[in-house]
């Protein structure tokens, strides 16, 4: 899940460069927030849609505990 705003800076390059190496190999959700800044008042209704989708994905959780 990839979640960024255009008038972000810092989350609008990141993403780009993000799916830019990853030339579609994963399958990321993204959302566009319109008119959101640097924050956490923007982001914070979006820690439990991307806590659901991190529990629902398809990720070997025993691989990833055992790090």
């Amino acid at each position: 899940m990839a979640i960024y705003s255009r008038r972000d800076e810092y989350s609008y390059i990141a993403i780009n460069k993000y799916l830019s190496k990853i030339n579609g190999a994963l399958n990321v959700k993204i959302v566009v927030m319109p008119n959101a800044g640097h924050n956490t008042k923007s982001w914070k209704p979006f820690v439990s849609t991307g806590l659901d989708w991190l529990a629902s994905s398809e990720v070997d959780k025993t691989a990833a505990a055992k790090k």
